[in-house]
C-alpha cells in the first residue's frame, strides 16, 4: 500500500503554470497532506491542491484496489466521475519490518487516483518485479502520454494493469536493475 510518495524541489519547475500553488503544496506527501492533483475541468487537465486520504467511516483511507475499486460502494462513484493523478519523484513502499524502500522512474511518475471533496486515494495494483522484492503490492503508474484518457475514463481495467511504467529501485541491494 503506498502512504508516501514525494515531489521533489527539482521538479516543481514542471508546474510553473499555476501560481501562488508552490506555497500550499508540501514535497514530502502523507496522509493528510495537501499535494497537487491533475484533474479534468470542462475538457482540460488543471491542478488541484487536494489532501491526502478519504475520511470514511471514521479513518483515513489511502488506497484503493484497482481491481475491486469500481465495485465498492463507498468508492465506485468517486471512482468513475472524478479521477485524478498525482504526479511524483518518488513513491515508498514498506517491507514486512515497516522499513521503507524507495522507487523512482526515468522523469516524473503519474499516480493514478481519485477524489471526493478535496480529498484523494491512490490506486493500487498488485507489485510488478521491482516492488514486489518488497511489497505486494504498489501504485497504479499511468504513462505520461495516456494521463487525459484515464482522466476521461478510456481505458478498461485489463487495460490499466497491462500498462507499464519503467521503475527501479533507489535501494543499495538494487540499484542498477532497471524494469
Amino acid at each position: 500500500m503506498c502512504c508516501h510518495y514525494q515531489l521533489l524541489q527539482e521538479d516543481w519547475w514542471k508546474f510553473s503554470d499555476f501560481p501562488g500553488f508552490y506555497e500550499r503544496i508540501q514535497t514530502d506527501i502523507l496522509e493528510s497532506t495537501l499535494a497537487p492533483g491533475l484533474v479534468l475541468e470542462e475538457g482540460r487537465m488543471v491542478l488541484r491542491p487536494l489532501s491526502f486520504g478519504l475520511d470514511i467511516v471514521e479513518k483515513k483511507v489511502l488506497n484503493a484496489r484497482v481491481e475491486t475499486v469500481a465495485e465498492k460502494e463507498l468508492f465506485c462513484s468517486s471512482y468513475r466521475q472524478r479521477k485524478a493523478l498525482f504526479p511524483c519523484s518518488l513513491f515508498f513502499e514498506k517491507d514486512e519490518r515497516k522499513k521503507e524502500h524507495a522507487f523512482a522512474g526515468e522523469g516524473l511518475l503519474y499516480l493514478a487516483g481519485f477524489y471526493k471533496q478535496g480529498e484523494f486515494a491512490l490506486l493500487t495494483r498488485p507489485a510488478d518485479k521491482v516492488v514486489s522484492f518488497h511489497h505486494e503490492r504498489m501504485p497504479l503508474l499511468i504513462p505520461r502520454d495516456h494521463a487525459k484518457d484515464y482522466l476521461r475514463g478510456l481505458f478498461s481495467l485489463p487495460s490499466l494493469l497491462a500498462m507499464e511504467v519503467k521503475i527501479f529501485s533507489l535501494d543499495k541491494e538494487q540499484q542498477g536493475t532497471l524494469f
